[in-house]
């Protein structure tokens, strides 16, 4: 007969297989779930940012090209204030730009221009 008293036990840890029970399944599953939603979420609000910043990225681009393409040219075209004067002893109309003085066009009169409106007053009788 052998004596218990040779016998040493210990505690210890080792790497093993451990098979979940029913419960413990039920809460990974539920804890899944939620992981799921929460990582689509996620995803979402990341394609809504990404969206957003490609279309402020997209806006600065466009308006880069647009100001380089001013600057390549020198010019764009714009609503200028301008005058036109009337010269009916030369039958001529000039146009002239109001910010820089210069003489845009100048051609002749026509038919309806040449006729100069009358300035009739009622007289009281």
């Amino acid at each position: 007969m052998e004596s218990l008293l040779n016998i040493i036990k210990r505690s210890t840890t080792r790497f093993l297989r451990y098979d979940f029970s029913d419960n413990e399944k039920a809460v990974l599953a539920e804890e899944m779930a939620r992981k799921v939603t929460e990582a689509e979420d996620l995803d979402d609000q990341k394609k809504a940012v990404t969206s957003e910043y490609t279309a402020k990225i997209n806006t600065a681009q466009a308006e880069a090209q647009s100001k380089a393409k001013k600057l390549t040219s020198g010019f764009e075209m714009r609503q200028v204030d301008c005058e036109e004067s009337l010269d009916y002893d030369k039958k001529e109309v000039n146009v002239q730009r109001l910010d820089n003085f210069e003489i845009i066009e100048k051609r002749t009169m026509t038919n309806l221009e040449l006729q100069q409106s009358l300035d009739l007053k009622e007289t009281d009788n």
